[in-house]
């Protein structure tokens, strides 16, 4: 089974309440769906990199405390690794992907 997917959960305290960025996304696969930041891990770089690139790419923020926390499989036909990290502060800043919202975490 090949694993070419990331995803990461990014979080933030806000005023005693913890929020999660998700996005709303534009594309298939998950078209209409909110989710976490990621992608497709693309030829050459390694799962950390890639998780690093695809945050970078879809939000402007840099995050602390990256840490990988698992696989996540369907069907046996693929998977993709799960992250999470905190947010260093800033700015988002627009994404092709979709809307971005930091949400309370119990949303």
């Amino acid at each position: 089974m090949d694993i070419i997917y990331n995803i990461c959960f990014i979080t933030r305290k806000r005023s005693n309440e913890v929020e999660v960025l998700m996005l709303f996304r534009r594309k298939d696969p998950n078209r209409h769906k909110w989710n976490g930041i990621g992608g497709k891990i693309e030829k050459g770089e390694t799962i950390d990199e890639s998780m690093e690139r695809e945050i970078l790419e879809e939000t402007g923020l840099k995050v602390r405390g990256m840490s990988f926390r698992g696989i996540v499989t369907w069907n046996e036909t693929g998977g993709m690794y799960v992250y999470r990290a905190e947010d260093e502060g800033g700015g988002l800043s627009a994404c092709d992907e979709g809307e971005l919202a930091w949400k309370p975490f119990q949303w």
